[in-house]
């Protein structure tokens, strides 16, 4: 803090670690001795009025000489009966700069990314959503805090995975706050709002938050549509399943079984071959045989 004739009449803690000097080598000085630019040699100064200044970004020396870029501020304050003063406002520039940019990341995560972000609370409650859920889904975040996944989007299911991960989204919010173990490629399948002729499934991870303290205050989830490497991945391992089980014999009814039972399931409820021609010494014209 300053006084009218911007001399130092406090000095805190914080400054101390900043700059280096205690109190007791400051209060009385000049400011410009200890906040003067060491490129430029400018000062600090005060136009006056009741509204705070920005000095800018400039380098100074610490105590050991070390050079330290900050961002000073000089907003004004009452001193006494009838004085008045200036509190100093110094801030290290590399963490403004850091911070900054965790600021431009997180806007970024928010409304321009395609992946998406939800955070849970310590019970696997919504918290707050990304745009890219609402794009995705066609719910707002509005809409979806103090909510469930489940309650969401209903219709959503954990694809199950060898390792014995949980098979509902809650419990494995609630298996991260508990444990601290993030969760990584869990595949989640659910319809989407804006494709609703097909379904979509997302490759997800999940990690637990804490604060500054340590202490747990819910998870993150970020995600990514992974429909057309899922479903080229799952194309692949019928082409294999069907190279190993089809066309290993010439019994013609024994081929017909394999290709029906590969074909139930991956792409219907029921399937029938129809042999159109006579086959072998069978005589079979035209028939037709239900798998």
């Amino acid at each position: 803090m300053l006084d009218d004739s911007l001399r130092f009449i406090a000095w805190s803690r914080e400054a101390e670690e900043l700059f280096g000097h205690l109190p007791s080598e400051v209060l009385g000085r000049s400011a410009d001795e200890i906040l003067a630019d060491a490129a430029t040699g400018a000062g600090v100064y005060s136009a006056g009025g009741a509204r705070a200044q920005e000095l800018g970004i400039r380098s100074v020396r610490r105590r050991d000489g070390g050079p330290l870029s900050v961002a000073l501020t000089l907003k004004p304050l009452s001193y006494g009966a009838t004085g008045s003063a200036w509190l100093v406002v110094a801030t290290d520039a590399e963490g403004l700069h850091r911070r900054a940019a965790d600021r431009t990341v997180l806007a970024g995560l928010q409304h321009d990314s395609l992946i998406h972000l939800v955070v849970y609370d310590n019970h696997a409650r919504v918290r707050s959503s990304n745009t890219a859920i609402e794009k995705q889904f066609g719910v707002t975040p509005e809409e979806v805090v103090g909510r469930f996944t489940s309650e969401i989007v209903p219709q959503g299911v954990v694809l199950k995975q060898e390792g014995g991960q949980p098979t509902e989204v809650e419990e494995i919010v609630e298996h991260v706050v508990r444990t601290g173990e993030p969760l990584v490629d869990v595949r989640y399948l659910s319809s989407a709002p804006l494709d609703s002729h097909r379904e979509h499934v997302w490759t997800c991870s999940c990690f637990r938050l804490q604060d500054e303290s340590g202490r747990t205050i819910g998870a993150c989830e970020v995600g990514i549509d992974m429909t057309d490497r899922y479903v080229a991945r799952q194309r692949l391992a019928l082409l294999s399943r069907a190279s190993g089980s089809i066309g290993g014999t010439l019994d013609i009814r024994r081929t017909a079984e394999d290709l029906t039972q590969l074909a139930v399931l991956e792409f219907a409820d029921a399937a029938r071959v129809d042999l159109v021609e006579p086959v072998g010494s069978t005589g079979w014209d035209r028939s037709r045989a239900w798998i």
